[in-house]
């Protein structure tokens, strides 16, 4: 292993803004270099670069992380191979350093492996290609409707004849057949060592570095059906091995990165064949699982390449339940989904039927999940008052699921409307029985499928990383509302709605904030000043969408009243507001920082040891975020922050002659008007915000 202190020398003499600078283009704005995310789609930049601090950070998506981690997950190379390429351009020496005798002899195994699974693939191809595969190529050619092209850009193969024509192969290679065993592509039984993938087509599944990890395999003709008469498995999947993790690789999606990085939507079919029927109907982004459901691992492939992800099951009722576990975990990770409803059986029926543009059409106009979801329940909410509830029960893990409070407020106020029932009503259901059952959803989800096609070996043993993933998964479903301003917080507002630069100084708070709006107005301020840094800061604000009622507007529209926005320095200082930002970030505990940094630390080590790399991706994300909080703190200091009274003394010490507008202050008559509700805190009738009418993109994140 290389030592900890020569891979911080490696990150140190790296130059990140020259490094990233070669995969995305960027500009200089002040110390640090802004340019369109890599790992995300969008149109203006919110990709940032801070060369003296050695990170990067996307206020879009929120990957972050040091020069290593750029390279690994724009590249696909290990972390090995990446420090190593450093050390020779930064000048560093890797010392020689012996290797763990068991890491060293697992990093053998895979290389065996690997060749076992590259010689296997060589096998299937040539067979193919040989006398004795022309029933396998006319298999493809007239019931499966593949072409050449095809056949060869997905490596389609065929495993022979002869129960052991691979073994031999693999023999005379230099291999073994415990090699052969181990990678999936053999099997074992009383009789001896045999062809695993014999008599079936074969399907290489690909890492997202192109290399082969494992097999599918599709039986087909009269070896169907075995001497008994009984159907064989119509397909096989290749076990788990130390070169494929199952829950993580996903079928296609070595295919589909390069149109995934040009912001086309993913899609997700149930299998291999489905998946090059989708390629094969001009959307090349399709993915599939290959013998387990969708798990957690995968999602997150898909959410570090894609925001939005059409999910396309087959017609049956195992795909539509497959579908609905799929929509809940990706709507709980804070993607797009869309819902395909297919007018035959699966995409691949479609395309064998020559039907390929209308599945590409019916692909490219799928509507929002939750959309289709409420439209169909409205159709089964027929026959009383039974079928309604019925109906509304079974949406309400879906109206749980979102990651963003708004969307799940704007799916509410349509279930709400579309059955003509209290928005109120809904809303408490989803907090008292959706959330309940959108949980024990995604902790049981993965299981269904699994039994579909049998592998060649028992999987090996992964559940505490798999549980890992899926206590993330439910960790990430948010709660329904935030806490209230407190009386900091609503001055906090204040001096960002006045100053909208000082969000910039903010960015440390949002880690540490319970109040989701207060969180969600920072990091849309930050974005905006990213986005719009050559404008005034202050003309960032009518780009500023609102929640259309919220406590964030409410203090906005006290701030409107008492004439901040004609008069943003006479209301509020920029001295003042400072002050209550840094009182701000002083009021967050250091040490909780510092040990919170130590818990990251050990969990890592725990993701590593489970080779669990989107958990320790996460975790890496997380520290950077607090390393910067404890930067922006300085050396620990005995002062103590300022009172909030105080506080309300900064906004109170504004020049005479402009209202304050403290904001624990009520309301005056004159405000609230005759009739109004005295239980409403907000002005009555709510004047708009100088900027209403015509909000920018979404609204910001909460």
């Amino acid at each position: 292993m290389i030592p900890e202190d020569v891979i911080a020398e490696i990150k140190r003499r790296a130059d990140i803004g020259e490094v990233i600078g070669r995969h995305v283009k960027l500009k200089r704005v002040g110390k640090n270099l802004v340019g369109l995310c890599p790992f995300h789609t969008e149109k203006s930049p919110s990709f940032n670069v801070r060369p003296e601090d050695g990170f990067f950070y996307c206020f879009g998506c929120k990957a972050t992380g040091d020069v290593v981690e750029f390279l690994v997950r724009t590249t696909g190379r290990g972390f090995l191979d990446v420090i190593t390429e450093l050390a020779g351009t930064t000048g560093v020496e890797l010392p020689k350093v012996a290797h763990d005798p068991e890491e060293e002899a697992r990093q053998k195994e895979r290389k065996r492996l690997s060749r076992a699974l590259e010689l296997a693939q060589v096998f299937f191809r040539t067979r193919l290609s040989s006398e004795a595969g022309t029933t396998a190529r006319a298999y493809l050619a007239d019931v499966r409707k593949i072409d050449d092209d095809t056949i060869d850009r997905f490596g389609l193969g065929w495993g022979g004849a002869a129960d052991d024509g691979l073994a031999s192969f693999l023999v005379e290679q230099g291999l073994s057949v415990d090699d052969g065993v181990a990678a999936g592509v053999l099997g074992r039984s009383e009789r001896g060592p045999y062809d695993f993938f014999r008599h079936r087509i074969t399907i290489p599944i690909r890492g997202t570095r192109g290399d082969i990890v494992s097999f599918q395999g599709r039986i087909f003709g009269e070896r169907a059906v075995d001497g008994q008469g009984r159907k064989r498995p119509k397909y096989v999947n290749g076990p788990q091995t130390p070169v494929y993790d199952k829950s993580a690789v996903l079928f296609g999606l070595y295919e589909a990165q390069p149109a995934l990085k040009q912001g086309k939507p993913a899609v997700l079919v149930e299998g291999p064949l489905d998946a090059i029927a989708v390629h094969r109907a001009g959307m090349p982004t399709a993915v599939a699982p290959c013998g387990t459901g969708l798990t957690p691992r995968h999602v997150d492939e898909l959410k570090r390449r894609t925001e939005r992800v059409v999910i396309c099951m087959d017609q049956d009722q195992a795909g539509r339940d497959a579908a609905q576990r799929a929509i809940l975990m990706m709507l709980a990770a804070g993607l797009d989904v869309g819902l395909a409803s297919l007018p035959d059986k699966d995409p691949d029926a479609m395309v064998c039927a020559g039907r390929a543009d209308e599945l590409r059409g019916v692909l490219l106009g799928a509507p929002a999940a939750l959309d289709e979801l409420l439209a169909r329940a409205r159709k089964s909410a027929t026959g009383g008052v039974r079928a309604r509830v019925a109906a509304l029960d079974a949406l309400l893990p879906f109206l749980a699921a979102p990651a963003r409070e708004l969307v799940r407020a704007e799916a509410v106020r349509a279930v709400a409307r579309a059955f003509s029932e209290d928005e109120a009503v809904i809303a408490g259901e989803v907090d008292k029985r959706g959330r309940k059952v959108l949980a024990e959803r995604l902790r049981g989800q993965g299981g269904a499928s699994s039994s579909r096609a049998p592998s060649a070996s028992a999987p090996a043993r992964t559940e505490a990383p798999q549980r890992t993933a899926e206590r993330a998964a439910v960790a990430r479903v948010p709660t329904a509302r935030s806490p209230a301003l407190s009386e900091p917080e609503i001055l906090l507002v204040e001096a960002l709605l006045m100053h909208p630069h000082l969000a910039a100084r903010c960015g440390v708070l949002a880690p540490a904030l319970k109040n989701a709006e207060l969180k969600g107005l920072i990091e849309r301020l930050i974005e905006l000043l990213v986005r719009f840094h050559d404008e005034d800061p202050r003309a960032i604000l009518p780009r500023l969408p609102l929640l259309p009622s919220g406590q964030v507007r409410t203090v906005l529209l006290k701030v409107q009243q008492a004439g901040g926005f004609s008069r943003p320095d006479a209301y509020l200082s920029e001295a003042a507001a400072a002050r209550i930002v840094e009182d701000a970030i002083l009021s967050l505990d250091r040490r909780t920082l510092e040990l919170r940094l130590g818990e990251l630390q050990a969990k890592m080590a725990d993701a590593d040891a489970a080779q669990d790399h989107g958990e320790r991706k996460r975790l890496l994300a997380e520290q950077a975020a607090l390393v910067e909080a404890v930067k922006a703190l300085g050396a620990p200091t005995e002062a103590k922050p300022r009172r909030p009274e105080l506080l309300v003394g900064a906004v109170a010490a504004a020049p005479t002659g402009v209202a304050a507008a403290p904001a624990a202050a009520e309301p005056s008559a004159a405000t609230q008007g005759e009739g109004a509700d005295e239980s409403d805190d907000s002005p009555i009738p709510p004047p708009e915000p100088p900027w209403a009418g015509e909000p920018d993109d979404d609204p910001f994140a909460v």
